[in-house]
């Protein structure tokens, strides 16, 4: 059970200290040996680090992914029917749990909303048009006390490794 929630159970929690990957289009390309790699991004299963440090900005790997487009999950809800593009994962091989939630620790499936976040993995499966994931953030900000504000999301990983926040009600249930 999630201790956040005793009613929902989770089939995993993420905690989120922040959003390494804070910009709107993450530009894939070849990293070179100038390049770093960007600190506080939890592995996920890959080999080696995806998001790399430039002299221009954060790009990550186009060995694993396509440019990457930044998706504001709490929005999730207002999606049209094919939901919002995030990018594309290259090759095949990646557990698309894992890629997920590499994706949300890099900020890029964005489910902060200030500087810390739970996600719980509610649910998961696989139909015709790949595999599915529905998400819950609670993300926590202080003003004078504690606020939190949850909102739910989904993220399908086709076949063909196109990413996509989806509204989590178009999901099987």
């Amino acid at each position: 059970m999630n201790a956040n929630n005793p009613t929902n159970p989770a089939q995993e929690t993420w905690s989120l200290e922040r959003n390494p990957v804070a910009q709107p289009l993450v530009r894939a390309r070849p990293i070179t040996t100038a390049d770093r790699p960007v600190p506080g991004i939890t592995p996920c299963g890959f080999g080696r680090p995806v998001f790399w440090q430039a002299a221009d900005g954060i790009v990550v790997d186009e060995a694993f992914f396509s440019d990457l487009k930044t998706v504001h999950c709490r929005r999730a809800t207002t999606f049209g029917p094919e939901g919002e593009r995030v990018g594309r994962i290259v090759g095949r091989g990646h557990d698309s749990r894992q890629v997920v939630k590499l994706l949300v620790h890099a900020g890029v499936i964005d489910a902060n909303i200030h500087a810390a976040a739970t996600v719980d993995v509610v649910a998961g499966g696989h139909d015709a048009s790949g595999d599915w994931f529905r998400l819950k953030s609670d993300a926590s900000f202080w003003t004078n006390r504690e606020n939190h504000e949850r909102f739910e999301f989904a993220v399908r990983v086709s076949e063909t490794g196109e990413i996509r926040v989806v509204h989590p009600r178009s999901l099987p249930e």
